[in-house]
């Protein structure tokens, strides 16, 4: 079964949690890991857990460039990472202006219907702010972060945060403001044609 059921009552995928390394700016690689791991243990059809190869992080960055600032990815890294990952197909949506909330929240509503999370780049500041042990570096009053989005409900968006919380609550207006911080940045998750019949 793809969904659990949290004390609240919200349904979040199970979608493996993998943390970071406190040092490294790596979120996006290990948020890509988590959908990689889902697929491969975690996905209901068998079809999928048993096609999905095995990535492990090093790996994920011969896809994923790491700078001292933080991770780069473009279509053409995306195109590569499916190649290596098939029956997975990512891509990459940047939006030049900013959409409304309701449309970010109909992209995710619809993968989560298909039982597949979506990666989303937030503003961590906004995100992260009642943590006290994380040391945020900020240009201009925000730094990008990746985190993996596993439930949606009318209050909250859940998300798994490669910085160490799974299935974490955040409000919806919260989170709206904080995916709006540029290019409105989204990797969305798909599987082959073949495998979506199933």
């Amino acid at each position: 079964m793809a969904y659990t059921t949290l004390e609240d009552g919200s349904d979040v995928l199970r979608v493996p949690a993998h943390t970071q390394p406190d040092s490294e700016e790596e979120c996006m690689v290990y948020c890509v890991y988590m959908l990689i791991e889902y697929c491969r243990t975690v996905h209901p059809v068998d079809l999928v857990r048993d096609t999905t190869p095995a990535l492990n992080p090093e790996e994920i960055k011969d896809f994923i460039k790491v700078r001292p600032m933080g991770w780069a990815v473009d279509e053409n890294d995306i195109e590569a990472l499916s190649t290596a990952v098939s029956p997975i197909e990512f891509e990459l949506r940047e939006f030049e202006r900013s959409p409304s909330t309701q449309k970010l929240y109909n992209i995710l509503e619809d993968r989560l219907e298909r039982e597949l999370p979506t990666i989303a780049v937030v503003d961590a500041i906004q995100i992260q702010e009642q943590r006290t042990n994380r040391n945020i570096s900020s240009n201009g009053g925000q730094t990008e972060h990746a985190v993996v989005v596993v439930g949606l409900n009318d209050r909250d968006v859940y998300l798994n945060d490669p910085w160490g919380g799974m299935q974490v609550p955040v409000d919806r207006d919260t989170f709206g403001e904080a995916w709006d911080i540029g290019l409105n940045r989204l990797i969305t998750m798909s599987l082959q044609s073949t495998l979506e019949d199933h």
